[in-house]
């Protein structure tokens, strides 16, 4: 019986080893868990700041891309109106309205959207948008890829359509000294060389030219306000962290 007693004492006494063990186990894992999540909550809100800024700045950037790309588009309305209007040559006196140099100039300077991107990037290549709590914010995120990408092929058929059709077309009929008077070149005169300047407002090919271009540039501005709709999205799901 001295035996059994002395057995059931270290028996209770192991026991109660274990179990202090246990618990200590679970507190440290408790810890670790407290612990983690606190870092991953520290990580989340770097991540969200870091893209806020991003997102502002973007958002200046794309509104003067769409100004700009708009100011394209309403000089090119407004040459469209312009066209065959007097077919009998009475072109001189409604293009003396205009500074038509200037307007032919505006028509095609069309603007890319260049984003920021180095936190998105960061964050997708580094495998850290798991720390996103946001499910709505890391929907739009990568919907924010594809609609980049959308505008940007958007762009191409613009940019296409001037480089290969339309400067083509002016070389032949056109002085572009005049119209690069207020582009980087900055020429302080015009072309010394004669021409008559209202030529392409008789011609069918001209208005195709600026009307498809048009049609083009509309889609291109299309897409650019369906990124910044995402940016004001994605900015209001950026602020919301605790």
């Amino acid at each position: 019986m001295a035996d059994d007693n002395q057995f059931l004492k270290y028996s209770r006494y192991a026991l109660g080893e274990i179990v202090l063990v246990v618990i200590g186990i679970l507190i440290a894992l408790q810890i670790n868990d407290w612990n983690e999540a606190r870092l991953a909550k520290i990580e989340e809100k770097r991540i969200l700041s870091n893209l806020h800024q991003e997102f502002e700045k973007n958002r200046v950037l794309l509104d003067s891309c769409i100004s700009d790309n708009q100011k394209a588009f309403y000089s090119m309305k407004k040459i469209m109106e312009l066209i065959a209007r007097d077919q009998t040559g009475g072109n001189h006196e409604q293009v003396s309205e205009f500074n038509f140099d200037q307007m032919l100039f505006y028509c095609f300077e069309h603007q890319n959207f260049f984003p920021s991107q180095h936190s998105l990037n960061e964050l997708i290549q580094s495998g850290k948008m798991q720390y996103l709590k946001n499910d709505r914010l890391k929907s739009m995120l990568y919907q924010w890829s594809s609609a980049l990408d959308n505008s940007n092929e958007n762009f191409a058929g613009v940019d296409q359509k001037v480089e290969y059709e339309i400067l083509p077309y002016l070389t032949k009929k056109y002085p572009l000294k005049d119209m690069d008077q207020y582009g980087p070149l900055a020429w302080k005169e015009g072309s010394r060389l004669s021409s008559d300047k209202t030529v392409i407002l008789k011609e069918l090919e001209f208005e195709n030219l600026i009307d498809d271009n048009m049609y083009r540039l509309n889609d291109f501005l299309l897409s650019l306000n369906e990124l910044s709709e995402l940016i004001n999205e994605i900015l209001e799901e950026s602020s919301r962290y605790d």
